[in-house]
């Protein structure tokens, strides 16, 4: 345990002081990788989700009612080549989606010691628990490039198998509204007012659903559901049954943060002399801040959302990384004032994904994470 605790900490503050240093060591990257790997795939599974997971693994308990075909596949070629361990099944899946997130954040030019700064307080925790969703948003940070270069089909598909191990992964379909970048078009201005125009009702109904305790259009939504994914009556009712307290104040925050963030590096990138490539990103990227606005009468609803969040950090972590390598190339080594201010968003939205936990949302914090290692239990 205090070993686990220690070499987690310690690489978390190691990551981030690299991004102060203007440095990128590939050990580094790799121990936290490592141990990201130890932490996933050494669950005991002996409670919460995880358990289900286990025993649907290794005994089959929940038949054909918790069927998502993706994932009936790898448990199947698992089986296959005699992986009867749940742990082992878990080895797969983390490998696979590793491999997925590797070329994605590559294919992107991201920086991969912001991405495990902001991801190290309470994403990588939530994915350890979130097995499905955490390859499901795998493939979703492999596609998103085909997003950007205009490719929609490749991205729909590529959407549709993030679905098929997640059905909350439908929720990315709503970045088909986003501008392209590589493919510029006129009507981009169009579809940001698409994007403006989604945010406010998306407030609207936020604020409709926190006073009336019910969501505006629950009954559609949930045909539409249904209508798309068969057989998943009980999932709906699980994710629209029930209304949170005051916890969703906690992801208003994350959300608030991460948008003011992407927001300032949009103005900022616009108001330099950069390249055309990366204007459009961060434009691109404050695009898909707007449209997670949707998330937010949803979080109200239920906190389970709150992983959806993730996509909305991590595209901003990509921008951060980028906007810092080309200051690093026009400063020689040397960032400037305005960095300073970009870089106090970019930790102020790191400390917003601690609140969650802190207040141990859905029971998932770091001391958590690593007690339900098999290496601690």
């Amino acid at each position: 345990m205090v070993f686990l605790s220690v070499a987690y900490y310690l690489l978390w503050a190691i990551n981030f002081y690299l991004i102060l240093r203007k440095k990128e060591y590939k050990i580094i990257t790799i121990l936290s990788w490592a141990l990201f790997f130890v932490l996933f795939a050494s669950t005991s599974a002996t409670s919460g989700d995880a358990y289900k997971y286990k025993i649907d693994y290794e005994y089959g308990a929940f038949g054909s009612n918790w069927v998502e075909i993706g994932n009936e596949i790898i448990k199947w070629v698992c089986k296959a080549i005699g992986l009867s361990s749940y742990n082992q099944y878990l080895i797969v899946l983390f490998l696979l989606a590793s491999i997925l997130l590797f070329f994605g954040i590559r294919k992107l030019n991201g920086n991969y010691h912001i991405i495990f700064t902001a991801s190290m307080g309470f994403i990588i925790p939530a994915m350890t628990v979130a097995i499905r969703f955490f390859f499901a948003f795998s493939v979703f940070v492999f596609c998103i490039s085909y997003l950007i270069k205009g490719e929609r089909i490749k991205y729909i598909i590529g959407i549709i198998i993030a679905t098929s191990f997640h059905r909350s992964a439908l929720f990315f379909l709503v970045f088909l509204l986003t501008e392209t970048v590589e493919k510029y078009k006129q009507n981009d201005k169009i579809i940001r007012r698409i994007g403006y125009l989604v945010g406010i009702v998306s407030v609207l109904c936020a604020g409709y659903t926190l006073i009336a305790r019910k969501l505006p259009f629950l009954s559609l939504i949930s045909s539409t559901i249904l209508r798309f994914i068969p057989n998943s009556e009980s999932k709906v009712e699980a994710y629209f049954g029930s209304f949170t307290r005051l916890g969703f104040l906690i992801m208003f925050v994350v959300y608030i943060v991460n948008l003011l963030f992407s927001r300032y590096m949009m103005l900022n990138a616009q108001s330099g002399q950069y390249e055309d490539d990366f204007i459009r990103l961060s434009s691109f990227v404050y695009t898909i801040n707007l449209l997670s606005a949707i998330l937010l009468p949803l979080t109200i609803v239920n906190l389970v959302f709150f992983r959806l969040y993730s996509a909305q950090t991590i595209m901003n972590c990509i921008v951060f990384g980028d906007y810092c390598r080309i200051r690093k190339i026009k400063n020689n080594g040397k960032y400037s004032i305005s960095i300073s201010k970009i870089g106090f968003l970019f930790f102020l939205a790191v400390l917003t994904w601690c609140i969650p936990a802190f207040f141990q949302i859905n029971s998932i914090s770091i001391s958590n994470m690593i007690m339900d290692s098999l290496f601690v239990v």
